[in-house]
């Protein structure tokens, strides 16, 4: 069975999944700012590989209400009358003339799905999967990375050819994925692929065209010359600061290190009321070592010891006033100061 597209890739506006597919990794992140087509897209290439191998895909989402939300989406994909048939856990399948051609699940149910046949499945999409770094602290699952590749393994077995899109907004660069996975900085329009994980990412660009389309709708004049544009319109993280960023410097004096599952963050006195903060992916553990999360387990005795350090406050306060305070990436001031949020607030 063919199925008929109403949308075909515009890809002089909008993202599409071809220069994933020219790199031919298995795993493809993807982040942007909004209105770039990466759902629609990804959908528009699910259908695609369905017509041009018959293999089925499967959309994710993080929770049950957030799949409660998708079960139509394919209404405005493809011509034919999609069927959806729900189950228990917040997912289902997607029929057509009582062909199947996909499922919905979400990942806060994976263990549901164990032990369940996924028919041909050969693409997954992962929508949404960014999120706030306020939604950071409240909303990313226990474990997040692993629970969604437990999904995988769940879903894919021991098969070797498949996709996985991983589609997410720029709203937080230090997310689960390129925390476990230690990603590095990528700048914005740029794209890296690791050839032994098999991984491919893209911090995409808006094109020129799509630019010039929010360029000319209200809300680019009411947030002109805001952190929200620089964010619609420029690919910025949203709500993102200018951390100040630079080398280690040999007056920088160890004041201590906190270690936050496999990373270790070392904070430096610089001057008398300034700080230098670095991540590392290595578990330092000595007398200067202070241990926050371990296994994802949050040792609650040594953050009441943290909040009773004096000089803890003042860091803190550098932190929020994004003053005083430098780092030696980016991705290390996001994590330190989700950290500060989370447990020194």
């Amino acid at each position: 069975m063919k199925l008929t597209l109403k949308l075909d890739y515009i890809i002089d506006t909008y993202w599409c999944p071809l220069k994933s597919y020219s790199y031919n990794m298995t795993f493809n992140f993807i982040m942007s700012s909004r209105d770039d087509g990466k759902t629609t897209n990804s959908l528009i290439g699910a259908i695609k590989n369905f017509n041009n191998t018959g293999g089925t895909f499967v959309l994710v989402r993080r929770y049950d209400n957030e799949t409660a939300l998708c079960k139509d989406i394919l209404d405005e994909i493809i011509e034919e009358k999609v069927i959806f048939k729900g189950d228990k856990n917040g997912g289902g399948k997607f029929y057509v003339n009582k062909f199947l051609i996909g499922y919905l699940v979400p990942v806060s149910k994976q263990k549901k799905y164990k032990g369940k046949k996924f028919k041909n499945v050969n693409y997954l999409i992962y929508d949404e999967y960014t999120l706030d770094r306020d939604y950071y602290l409240l909303r990313y699952l226990p474990k997040d990375v692993i629970q969604f590749l437990e999904l995988i393994n769940t879903i894919f077995r021991l098969g070797q050819k498949y996709k996985v899109f991983i589609l997410g907004n720029n709203l937080d660069y230090m997310n689960p994925f390129f925390e476990y996975f230690n990603i590095p900085d990528i700048e914005i329009g740029k794209c890296k692929y690791f050839k032994e994980k098999d991984l491919f990412i893209d911090i995409y660009e808006s094109k020129p065209k799509m630019k010039e389309l929010k360029e000319q709708t209200p809300l680019a004049k009411l947030t002109n010359n805001t952190s929200y544009s620089d964010f619609n319109m420029n690919n910025n993280l949203i709500n993102g600061k200018k951390y100040k960023v630079r080398e280690k410097r040999d007056n920088d004096k160890l004041f201590l290190r906190l270690l936050y599952n496999e990373y270790t963050i070392s904070i430096y006195n610089s001057y008398s009321i300034s700080y230098y903060i670095t991540l590392k992916k290595e578990i330092i553990e000595d007398n200067d070592t202070i241990l926050i999360l371990n296994d994802d387990v949050v040792h609650y005795d040594n953050i009441k010891l943290l909040k009773g350090i004096k000089q803890i406050k003042t860091i803190k306060n550098n932190a929020i006033t994004n003053k005083f305070i430098e780092y030696d990436n980016k991705k290390t001031a996001m994590l330190f100061n989700s950290i500060l949020y989370k447990y020194l607030k």
